[in-house]
């Protein structure tokens, strides 16, 4: 119950915080040249320099908010106003005070491509007084993913308090960077293997790890995976995303646990099957867990650069291909049939698995 009043008491701390109300984001408006004439903007193009058409009588009091994670060049009506900035906020008043027109026609050049996930450009209203011009604040464009983020992590943070108090022993054998590297482990630790309530609340609780790692990765990077408008989503709907891609991932826990189970069957070596699942979620679970705290501490600290969350994202597939070298080394301590043997139940279940994973990750 504690819990849950400090999300809601976070909640509200940041809504009565925010100090923008976008009005309108433009991103679905951009339009791109090719030589001839402006079509509207297609990603698979990828453009370097955008356009954009603003009518100033219909946004005559609000502020044009432009943000990138690469430096841009700005002009407007063909006059450059801004050059290699990353960040700014322009009022439409002023604007149309030193260059009077009824119309604004934008044109925004990088030198990389620019996407609906390194570039926001919106119109805002300023809704709380400030001492100082807008110019000079620090603009937030949207802090609806920044709030959605920073409440799901708390979430993460209670449930994974509230599992160690249940569980200590269980919770230190997952979280025991030692026993990850280690081939020799305690054979009083065998029920740790099985799938039971306490090991349930672990996969669940890697589930939303993991699904908030990959959200967060969406919003910054051209990678989709299946979802869209993360972007310009409201809170409502980032939560019911998080939930969603969480009981995909769940899902796959499951239908791997099944998986290893059944082919160790058929390889003859059942009594490793617990085992090695334990120490793939252990894996997931330390390595996901380090790169999210990474991740998350960068975002809240308002980090833009694409480069960085592309990193991280690339990481995955060699995670799981570290995990398929240790997995093979784990478990040959404890499997007494030959290296081929091991060797082709690992293709079975974890090198097959992997391919798939990897071609999942690159769409």
């Amino acid at each position: 119950m504690r819990g849950l009043l400090l999300i809601v008491m976070v909640c509200a701390a940041h809504m009565l915080a925010a100090q923008w109300v976008i009005k309108k984001d433009l991103r679905d408006t951009w339009l791109m040249s090719d030589s001839t004439t402006f079509k509207h903007y297609q990603a698979e193009a990828s453009p370097t320099t955008l356009y954009v058409s603003i009518p100033v009588k219909t946004f005559r009091t609000d502020y044009l908010i432009i943000k990138s994670s690469n430096p841009l060049s700005i002009l407007l009506n063909g006059v450059v106003i801004q050059d290699q900035v990353k960040e700014v906020t322009f009022s439409v008043d002023s604007l149309a005070k030193r260059y009077p027109t009824s119309e604004f026609f934008f044109s925004l050049h990088s030198d990389v491509p620019l996407t609906a996930g390194n570039a926001e450009m919106y119109l805002a209203s300023h809704v709380n007084y400030q001492a100082t011009a807008p110019e000079e604040s620090y603009l937030k464009a949207s802090t609806t993913f920044r709030d959605f983020s920073i409440t799901a992590t708390l979430i993460l943070i209670i449930f994974l308090v509230s599992i160690i108090r249940l569980n200590p022993g269980l919770s230190a054998d997952y979280f025991s960077v030692r026993k990850l590297f280690s081939n020799r482990e305690s054979e009083d630790d065998h029920y740790y293997y099985r799938v039971t309530s306490a090991t349930i609340l672990f996969y669940v609780f890697t589930s939303l790890m993991i699904a908030l790692f990959l959200m967060v990765i969406i919003r910054f990077t051209d990678v989709r995976l299946g979802i869209e408008g993360i972007a310009t989503a409201s809170y409502g709907s980032l939560m019911a995303t998080w939930l969603t891609v969480t009981v995909y991932v769940l899902i796959f826990l499951f239908i791997k646990i099944v998986i290893i189970y059944l082919i160790s069957v058929l390889f003859g070596i059942r009594e490793v099957a617990g085992y090695h699942f334990f120490n793939f979620v252990r894996i997931l679970l330390v390595t996901i867990g380090i790169l999210s705290l990474v991740l998350l501490t960068y975002f809240v600290l308002h980090g833009q650069g694409q480069t960085f969350y592309n990193f991280l994202f690339a990481t995955l597939p060699w995670i799981l291909g570290m995990w398929i070298v240790l997995g093979f080394f784990k478990l040959a301590s404890r499997v007494r049939h030959s290296a081929f043997h091991l060797f082709s139940y690992i293709c079975a279940t974890e090198l097959i698995p992997f391919f798939i994973i990897i071609e999942v990750l690159n769409k």
